[in-house]
Formats: C-alpha cells, sequence, structure tokens
C-alpha cells in the first residue's frame, strides 16, 4: 500500500473575530488577527496601527475588522452616536 504525504500550506482564518476575542498585547477587543509562519497574533484598532508596517511584510494572512467600530456609531445601531 502506497501512502502518500501532503503538505498544508494554507491559513484558515476564522469567518469573523467575535468579542470574545482579546488583544494579545492589551486584553482590549480584537479586531484583526495576523497569520505569520509561526503561528497567530490578535489586535485592538489601537495596537494594530502601531505595528502594521511591520507585521504586513511578514503576514501570510491578516483578517481586519476595524470597519466594525464605524458601525457601532451608524444610525440605528444599538450604541448610537452623541454627535448632533
Amino acid at each position: 500500500m502506497k501512502t502518500t504525504r501532503v503538505e498544508v500550506t494554507e491559513t484558515f482564518l476564522p469567518r469573523h473575530l467575535s468579542d470574545h476575542d482579546r488583544c494579545d498585547r492589551c486584553g482590549s477587543q480584537a479586531y484583526v488577527q495576523v497569520s505569520l509562519p509561526t503561528g497567530q497574533l490578535l489586535f485592538c484598532a489601537h495596537d494594530y496601527q502601531e505595528f502594521e508596517a511591520r507585521l504586513r511584510p511578514i503576514a501570510t494572512a491578516v483578517l481586519d475588522e476595524r470597519d466594525r467600530l464605524h458601525a457601532i456609531s451608524s444610525p440605528g445601531s444599538a450604541y448610537p452616536s452623541t454627535a448632533p
């Protein structure tokens, strides 16, 4: 019987980050997941902005959901904006 070895090189990301996902740096809610050859990191919007330029060149995949922050203050959301 001949066996075949298959090497998996794809990075699988979740469909979206949940409210339970936390930034590996500060513990705030994570909005970005960065896959690296050695593993994955989660970042809040602030910390990812600080490290984005250094992470992008070495990342194998980036799941960026920072646009969800703007949806919170959109009309009809659970947290309406207090701006006039």
